[in-house]
């Protein structure tokens, strides 16, 4: 059996909000400094009502970043114009390129590569269970591989098992995208398989993979995009509910919430240690 681990990146990893915060106060000071969290969820979401056409090219990169923060902005009872929802676009983009991990998720990611994310290096034929972490993030592929790699996640987990949906041509919440990186992240118990060959140890292993089923989970923040669609696909949930929001009225429930880091990073080790 084989424990997967699979994250959403952006306000996942890192909190997403703080390159918005200092994109809007480039523009506007700190006018809006009252209104920036809930500024911020209704950019998401208008963001994500538009994500499919603009992944898929249908719509102009322009447009969608407009109609993302003029329409986020509206939400909250302020009016911005075309120029200055484009100049905290350009704003954003260049405060991404500071963006980082904190010092509890890095060390949580550290704690899943000892035991085995990356190469199976803690591969328990005993127990047969084998941790496998992986990504799994919507977005262009030029876009997410910058975040990815100034965030560092390539020093946790293998390149490998980073699905990102402008490079497999489908995103979350379709099952398809979850089913893609299925494939991926078992590659590594056929990583293991190639580790045991000529041990002892491999019948036991063979034997016990036989009788149990893989368990996926995937964490993320966004309810319909994360929660909804990894549960579609058949996976477990956290949700990672960083900004303390009401649980949707949803017929899909999370698994497990956690609402902070630290709690996060408990859950984590308590099914790593399972």
């Amino acid at each position: 059996m084989s424990l997967i681990i699979a994250f959403d990146v952006d306000d996942t990893l890192y909190d997403l909000q703080q390159p918005f915060r200092l994109a809007v106060q480039d523009v506007f000071r700190n006018l809006y400094d009252e209104i920036i969290s809930q500024v911020f969820l209704r950019t998401r979401v208008r963001g994500d009502e538009l994500f499919t056409e603009f992944s898929t090219g249908q719509i102009p990169q322009e447009e969608y970043f407009c109609y993302r923060n003029v329409k986020g902005f509206e939400d909250c009872g302020v009016m911005i114009s075309r120029e200055e929802a484009l100049q905290i676009q350009e704003n954003y983009r260049q405060h991404q390129k500071q963006i980082a991990m904190s010092d509890e998720i890095r060390s949580m990611l550290q704690e899943l590569k000892n035991r085995g994310i990356q190469n199976a290096q803690k591969q328990n034929p005993k127990t047969g269970r084998n941790v496998v972490a992986g990504i799994i993030t919507n977005g262009l592929s030029d876009a997410q591989w910058k975040k990815i790699r100034t965030l560092g996640i390539p020093a946790y987990i293998d390149e490998g098992k980073i699905v990102i949906s402008g490079d497999v041509g489908c995103a979350k919440p379709a099952p398809g995208i979850f089913k893609i990186a299925e494939s991926r992240f078992r590659s590594q118990t056929r990583d293991t398989l190639e580790k045991l060959q000529g041990s002892q140890e491999l019948q036991v292993w063979q034997e016990l993979q036989e009788s149990r089923e893989d368990e996926f989970w995937y964490i993320g923040d966004t309810y319909v995009n994360d929660i909804e669609g990894a549960a579609g696909a058949g996976w477990h949930t956290i949700w990672f509910n960083r900004r303390n929001l009401p649980i949707p009225g949803s017929k899909v429930k999370p698994d497990l919430i956690a609402r902070d880091e630290q709690e996060l990073t408990k859950l984590i080790r308590e099914l790593i240690m399972d």
